[in-house]
């Protein structure tokens, strides 16, 4: 509510207020979309919380264990990545570089939710593949 309040006293000062029923109507609009971005928020970090390499790179870690990402070789990530499908890796790779989804769509020619959808399934596929015990059982 106060960022409702802050917001309509920035847009409106300066200028003519609106009468009251424009007032409460913009108000209304405006705690109605906040209440929105506000579920939008908390679906995201479920999502986020959900992602399958969350703790590799990380997120938080629920028991004592060192992090994936701490107890993974080098070599060992370079040969999971390289057991990526040739349309993964190279989604995976783009990312690792530190390019926005848009920019790997645009290079690779593809939508930007194929590119969401490639580094979903590279993540799984890597979490799957650099799992607890013998590498070699990991592989599916």
């Amino acid at each position: 509510m106060q960022d409702v309040i802050e917001k309509f006293v920035r847009t409106f000062t300066g200028g003519g207020l609106p009468d009251e029923a424009g007032s409460m109507g913009w108000m209304a609009s405006v705690m109605h979309n906040a209440f929105v971005s506000r579920l939008r928020r908390g679906v995201v970090q479920e999502k986020a919380n959900e992602d399958p390499t969350y703790g590799l790179i990380g997120g938080p870690v629920e028991d004592e264990e060192l992090p994936r990402s701490r107890t993974v070789s080098d070599e060992d990530l370079r040969s999971a990545v390289e057991a990526l499908s040739p349309k993964l890796r190279a989604a995976f790779e783009l990312n690792a570089r530190g390019r926005s989804y848009q920019q790997i769509a645009r290079e690779l020619q593809i939508t930007e939710g194929a590119v969401a959808k490639r580094l979903h399934d590279a993540r799984k596929r890597l979490t799957r593949l650099l799992g607890p015990g013998d590498a070699e059982e990991a592989v599916p």
